[in-house]
Order: C-alpha cells, then sequence, then structure tokens
C-alpha cells in the first residue's frame, strides 16, 4: 500500500495522477469518504475535492509503476510500499510541494 499526502488549496482543480500500472488493478482511497477501483493499466487518473483541506490518500494494489509527475498538490509521501518508480526526477516533475518523504520502508 502506497500512502501519499494531498494539500488542496482549489477544490476546483482535479488531483490527477498521470500513470499507475499494477498486475491486478488498484483501489485508491481519496481520503474523502470517497474511493475508486481502477484497471492494471490506468492512465489520467483524476479526482475533484469538494473542500479544501490535507487529505491522505491511500492506494491499494501491487503496483509496478507509479508516476506523480503532474500532480503539485502532493506534499509528503509516508509509505512507499511495494512499487517500482519510473526513473528518479520524472516520476516528481512537477510536484513542486513535495517537502515531506518520511517513509520507512523501501
Amino acid at each position: 500500500m502506497n500512502i501519499i499526502t494531498f494539500n488542496i488549496i482549489n477544490c476546483k482543480k482535479r488531483t490527477e495522477i498521470l500513470s499507475i500500472i499494477a498486475t491486478h488493478g488498484v483501489y485508491i482511497d481519496w481520503g474523502d469518504e470517497k474511493g475508486e477501483h481502477h484497471d492494471s493499466h490506468s492512465n489520467n487518473i483524476e479526482h475533484i475535492y469538494a473542500l479544501p483541506g490535507t487529505y491522505t490518500v491511500h492506494i491499494y494494489g501491487d503496483i509496478t509503476k507509479i508516476n506523480f509527475s503532474r500532480v503539485s498538490e502532493l506534499v509528503e509521501i509516508s509509505q512507499w510500499g511495494n512499487v517500482n518508480l519510473h526513473s528518479g526526477v520524472q516520476s516528481f516533475s512537477r510536484c513542486t510541494n513535495l517537502t515531506t518523504i518520511s517513509a520507512h520502508d523501501q
């Protein structure tokens, strides 16, 4: 399981995770009492929060690749889970608010 935190300032703006590739699909708990299943190869996953605030998002599944490169709302990664990231910088290239990686797993 991956645990990430989004700080949503503009609730009309969508939060987008560009790409998740998993063995059997994933379930995303968006931290606002909403969740959804996605196929094993999902691109342009979007979610719009009703209210501004800080949301802890849980992503469940056997993730083989994940790309956050267009998620400026990402502020923290508190658990990596079992994931094989795309090459370094590209996975987080526009995550300008990512200030904390408190994950202790590898």
